[in-house]
């Protein structure tokens, strides 16, 4: 048996990010490794490493292995085991190499190591093949980007020779670079650094290990979760300078205040608060602050603003206790599609949430007046379906599925009732008026009093009549015969005219030309009466402050029916008129028509000819007569229409 000394035993060190995906790949995965020999002082030599034929000696090397080698194997230069590659670069001691990766589509292999203070340099080879010689140098890096990046022990992740680059320590910063540009991102946006101070004697206690942490006061009102909590590295003290520097990239407009908050622990080892975070001050972001340059060049992260305050020892209230939110839930605004705001809080559905494996089912409600924050471990329901759409009416939250309506308790948050048979298409086919609340599925169009939603689209639902757009176009625009709608549904409401405005689109053939079109069925609530309109593409509405009808088609924001003077030609037609005898035959005699400007034609059509219309020119005998009026311009107007008939004397019945 021979015994080795000490100082002839390798020490093998690996960086935190250390894995690649070899070219030619058989079932291996490369490994960075920093190799030295042990000594009583210092880290050593390098190791040397023998080959079959010669020898090299290197700090740094990349060892391939195969996934079915076993704990003890050696590495042989076999499949089954793996390979062993030298570093051309020497990238240092141990500590340097701070990332080096490759997936399996990168062409490169890219180590980051340590180039200077708080900067990290790029070097990109190319993956060596399996088939490569054991014991073979891998290639000279070719640097990335320029060197001396600012950004400390940096990690990244590249696709396509994209890297997104990640500060690993110290200020954590984020920056992307392709073969030629390095620009910033994101950065941390608050820092706290610790310093005793001696002049003033406050209540802090040595023998206690304090932590401190932050958040960020959005519009003087809406407070953040609680940043990650830093632990003072200072003894000894009974009152602490605490200096925060704010970094402003990425940091919102919307931050007014930064609130420092401190908790304890006994024992100044003990590694994490036993307390709870409580207000040490809150500090406008609006004077005070002194200016200081980054120095940072590549990328430049420009200035950013420091202040220093005292904390002697007092503080104020917890963060739970201001906020009403756990301290412990550091993500507390879920992803919502579907939102409502009742009672001054903010309603919302069909979620994601990271903390939360499916939250599409969840309803969430706000804190009162704080529309950002959600204590979702307690202000929640579980849906029995999805939503399309939420409301919020009459003091309720209504919950709407394509054939299901849900009434909410909104204080206690629980289901109240649930309506069968009605729905709602989407959160843009809902609105709520002075009058009551509308909404629309595929079935009907209803209006909520408050009590039941009752249909009123029951004149429009179906249609014997097409809408006819020329010669060789035909389409329906009857609620139930629409079809192949490309956008939403929406609905308004005209305050001028007291109507409900309701947007939609059909896709209509045209000889063998796919075709779209645009419609409004407008409804008044005083006279009852649905109305047929021209619209252009909608995609969404919003009431304006004078009751203007604002729309827009994706890009461009219009004024529906806003001209003060300008008037659409249009066209009139009545239902099938039976005076109240649908089965019984008739003579209509005479239509009589008045109007005061211009001179609309109107027409009729019988039961003896659906679709024909024409000028009742001689007594017809029909059971039913429909009326079509056409202005000649846009300034006709017909404000009356008569129609003169009488019933047909019945045969008498004689016995079979």
């Amino acid at each position: 048996m021979v015994l080795l000394r000490a100082e002839t035993r390798p020490i093998f060190n690996v960086p935190k990010v250390a894995l690649m995906i070899p070219a030619n790949n058989a079932g291996h995965i490369g490994i960075i490794v920093h190799a030295n020999v042990e000594s009583m002082s210092g880290d050593g030599n390098p190791v040397l490493f023998h080959k079959s034929s010669g020898s090299i000696t290197k700090q740094w090397y990349l060892l391939l292995v195969h996934n079915s080698i076993t704990a003890g194997s050696k590495l042989t230069g076999a499949v089954s085991t793996g390979k062993v590659f030298g570093f051309t670069e020497d990238y240092g001691d141990k500590t340097k190499v701070s990332c080096a990766r490759a997936h399996a589509s990168s062409t490169y292999y890219t180590v980051g190591f340590e180039a200077g203070a708080n900067t990290t340099t790029f070097g990109r080879v190319t993956k060596p093949d399996y088939d490569s010689a054991n014991g073979s140098l891998v290639g000279s890096h070719t640097v990335i980007d320029g060197s001396d990046r600012s950004l400390d022990q940096a990690q990244f992740d590249e696709i396509g020779a994209r890297y997104n680059i990640f500060s690993g320590a110290s200020h954590q910063r984020w920056a992307t670079s392709t073969a030629s540009t390095v620009s910033k991102l994101l950065e941390s946006q608050v820092g706290l650094s610790f310093t005793n101070n001696t002049d003033i004697t406050g209540t802090l206690a040595s023998s206690t290990a304090f932590f401190y942490t932050t958040s960020l006061l959005y519009d003087g009102y809406q407070e953040s979760p609680l940043a990650p909590w830093t632990k003072n590295d200072v003894s000894g003290m009974n009152a602490l300078d605490v200096t925060i520097s704010v970094y402003p990239n990425g940091l919102s407009s919307r931050v007014t205040h930064i609130n420092l908050y401190r908790a304890s622990a006994s024992g100044t080892s003990s590694t994490e608060p036993t307390g709870f975070f409580r207000l040490v001050k809150t500090v406008s972001l609006k004077t005070g602050f002194l200016t200081t340059d980054s120095s940072t060049t590549n990328p430049d992260w420009g200035d950013y603003y420091t202040k220093t305050i005292l904390d002697s020892g007092s503080v104020g209230a917890s963060y739970e206790t201001k906020t009403g939110i756990p301290e412990v839930l550091n993500n507390f605004t879920p992803k919502y599609t579907l939102s409502t705001a009742l009672n001054n809080h903010l309603y919302v559905a069909n979620c994601s949430h990271i903390d939360i494996d499916d939250a599409s089912l969840y309803l969430f409600k706000s804190r009162p007046f704080n529309y950002d924050q959600f204590n979702w471990v307690f202000d929640s329901l579980l849906l029995p379906e999805v939503p399309t759409a939420i409301k919020g009416f009459n003091g309720r939250i209504y919950a709407f599925t394509k054939s299901k309506i849900y009434r909410i308790e909104p204080n206690g948050m629980y289901i109240e009732d649930i309506f069968d048979g009605a729905g709602c298409l989407n959160s843009k086919t809902v609105i709520v008026t002075d009058y009551g609340m509308f909404f629309a599925d595929d079935n009907n169009i209803y209006f909520h009093n408050g009590s039941t939603p009752r249909p009123i689209a029951n004149p429009i639902l179906t249609s014997d009549d097409t809408d006819v757009e020329s010669t060789s176009t035909n389409y329906y625009t009857a609620w139930q015969q629409r079809i192949g709608a490309l956008r939403d549904t929406i609905m308004g409401f005209d305050n001028k005219r007291r109507a409900l405005l309701v947007f939609f689109d059909i896709q209509y053939t045209d000889g063998e030309v796919q075709r779209n079109k645009d419609r409004c069925w407008a409804y008044s609530l005083d006279s009852q009466r649905w109305d047929l309109w021209e619209a252009p593409a909608v995609t969404s509405y919003v009431s304006g402050t004078s009751g203007e009808n604002f729309i827009s088609d994706g890009t461009d924001l219009l004024s529906y029916l806003g001209h003060a003077s300008n008037r659409r030609a249009w066209q009139w037609y009545s239902k099938k008129m039976v005076m109240n005898a649908s089965t019984v035959q008739k003579k209509f005699i005479k239509i009589h028509e008045q109007s005061d400007a211009g001179t609309p034609t109107v027409t009729v059509a019988f039961d003896t000819g659906a679709t024909s219309y024409g000028a009742l020119s001689a007594i017809t005998k029909a059971k039913w007569v429909r009326v079509k009026a056409v202005s000649a311009s846009n300034t006709d107007r017909l404000n009356a229409i008569g129609i003169q008939w009488r019933r047909l004397r019945e045969a008498p019945i004689t016995n079979p």
